[in-house]
C-alpha cells in the first residue's frame, strides 16, 4: 500500500467566529506532503498552506490536540478587501478550488463581516 503523507501546519488564530480553539497558535492536520521517497503528494482540491496567507478555516478538534480542516469546503482565503475566496489549487494551474455548490453560494465572495451569519447558515 502506498504511503500517504500528512503534515502538521502551525497556524496563528486572529479571530474565532464560532466555537473555540485552544490558543492563538494552533496546529492543523493536513493530508498530503512529501513521502519518504521524496515524491510530493497533494490531496485533490486541498492545496498546501502558504506562509503568511490569511484564511478562514472551518476546523474540528482531533484527539491529539491538533485540528482538522474540512478540505476545500472548509478553507477560504481572505483578500485585501476582506472578501472570502477559495484558495488557488496548484494541481489545476492555480485556478480556485472547486467548492460544493451549496457552500459556494453561501460563502464565496462574502465579506468577513458577514461571517457570523454565514457560519450559522452553514451549520444548520
Amino acid at each position: 500500500m502506498p504511503e500517504i503523507p500528512t503534515q502538521r501546519i502551525g497556524v496563528r488564530v486572529d479571530r474565532v467566529v464560532s466555537g473555540a480553539v485552544s490558543g492563538s497558535d494552533i496546529v492543523v492536520f493536513q493530508t498530503g506532503g512529501q513521502r519518504s521517497d521524496g515524491v510530493r503528494v497533494l490531496a485533490e482540491g486541498d492545496p498546501p498552506f502558504a506562509v503568511g496567507a490569511k484564511q478562514m478555516l472551518f476546523l474540528a478538534p482531533r484527539g491529539d490536540g491538533t485540528y482538522l480542516h474540512f478540505g476545500p469546503a472548509g478553507r477560504f482565503e481572505i483578500d485585501t478587501r476582506r472578501t472570502l475566496r477559495p484558495p488557488p489549487d496548484p494541481a489545476h494551474g492555480g485556478d480556485p478550488v472547486d467548492l460544493p455548490p451549496a457552500v459556494a453560494q453561501r460563502v464565496d465572495g462574502r465579506g468577513t463581516d458577514d461571517l457570523g451569519v454565514t457560519v450559522k447558515e452553514l451549520t444548520r
